[in-house]
Parts: C-alpha cells; sequence; structure tokens
C-alpha cells in the first residue's frame, strides 16, 4: 500500500474487530441464517472502510458463540495511517447506531444503550473466557478420576477386610509332620506343615497394603 505521508514507527497498523451477539441468539437462528448474518456484517465494514483496506475476515461458527473477527488498516480518505483519525469516539458510537440501522435490525437483534458502559469482550477477555471454561471442564474430569480412585480403594479394603477375615478363622493344631486346619470353624481339612505356611504366606500377601494405600 503506498501512502503519501511517512508512517510513525509507533503508528497502529492494524485494527481488530469482533462482531458476534448472545449465545441465546445464535442457538435460535439456523446455520444458513448466521452464515449470512456474518456475510453481511462483512459487507457492512468493507463498505465503512474500505475493502481495499481489509487485512483478514475470518467467521467461527463451530465454537461456544459464533464470531467474527475483521481486521483492517486504518487509512484515512484522505490517505494518512492513522487510527487515531478514524476510530474517534463519536465514529464509534455511530457505528453501532448505524450497524444496527444496516443490519442487527434485519435479525431481530437489539441495539445497546446509547451511553451505556456496558462493552463487548475483547478478543483477550474472549480468550480467557475460554480458558476459564476449559479450566472448569478439566477440573470436572479431575473429580470423576478421584471418584473412580476411591471407588477402587473401597473395593480393595473391602477385600482386604475378607482375607484378613479368612485367615483370622483359620485355627491349626500341631500334630507330629502335620497341622489341622479349620476353615470358619466348620469343614476340616488336614494339611502339610509346607501347604498350611503357603496358605498363610498367600493370604498375608493378599492383604498387604497395594502403592498408595495406607
Amino acid at each position: 500500500m503506498n501512502l503519501p505521508k511517512a508512517v510513525r514507527k509507533d503508528a497502529v497498523v492494524m485494527v481488530g474487530m469482533l462482531i458476534s451477539s448472545g449465545h441465546e441468539y445464535f442457538e435460535n437462528i439456523s446455520l444458513k441464517q448466521q452464515t449470512q448474518f456474518f456475510e453481511d456484517s462483512y459487507k457492512f465494514f468493507c463498505n465503512r472502510y474500505g475493502k481495499e483496506n481489509v487485512i483478514s475476515s475470518t467467521v467461527h461458527l463451530d465454537e461456544h458463540t459464533p464470531h467474527m473477527h475483521f481486521n483492517f488498516i486504518p487509512v484515512t480518505s484522505d490517505g494518512r495511517l492513522s487510527a487515531k483519525s478514524i476510530l474517534t469516539r463519536q465514529e464509534l458510537r455511530s457505528l453501532q447506531s448505524d450497524f444496527y440501522q444496516e443490519v442487527g435490525i434485519r435479525y431481530g437483534l437489539e441495539r445497546g444503550k446509547d451511553g451505556s458502559t456496558a462493552t463487548h469482550l475483547s478478543e483477550m477477555e474472549y480468550k480467557l473466557k475460554k480458558t476459564s471454561e476449559k479450566a472448569l471442564e478439566a477440573s470436572k474430569a479431575l473429580q470423576r478420576v478421584e471418584s473412580l480412585v476411591e471407588d477402587e480403594k473401597s473395593k480393595y479394603e473391602a477385600f482386604r477386610a475378607y482375607s484378613e477375615g479368612v485367615m483370622s478363622n483359620v485355627s491349626s493344631e500341631a500334630i507330629p509332620g502335620r497341622k489341622k486346619t479349620s476353615i470358619f470353624g466348620n469343614d476340616t481339612m488336614e494339611l502339610s506343615i509346607d501347604e498350611y505356611d503357603e496358605l498363610q504366606r498367600s493370604v498375608t500377601s493378599l492383604t498387604r497394603p497395594l502403592s498408595g494405600h495406607q
């Protein structure tokens, strides 16, 4: 782009705008209407700031709230690069009114109150909002994992208690070379000393705490 005057080093070379509405609004219109809304919005801003000055225009329809990023070079009618001269307070105020009259009203949108301190989310605020939502989702996922771990821990403790109960109900009577074993005081079976010791070791290993359990 050829400009009649030299560009200052600290000059604003690009202006970015975020065009959107409330999430509920987009939920109540079709995808075709959403697409047409952003096409009309694009035409409005091209006519206002010059299509030749447009750098990019990107529409996101697959996110929580559909929106469009519109970026352009702030060039004045006399060819100067000056965002300050273009985006004056009066321009921003009339921009809302003109956009409502030319685009918004056709889609059932309402114009924001003139002089209101309410503002739309800036791109950075929007990204922070999305990050916060993702952090909340991650926190909920972590809670679900912790719940599953607690369930498994409860099952382990129950099995451990059962195994210890088995061992506490096993009694032995020394007989030369053998041990007579009573299971739960009912059925009696005769085991060798080696067999009895192996049974005791097996039950003990089952009741030993797992890594991470107390």
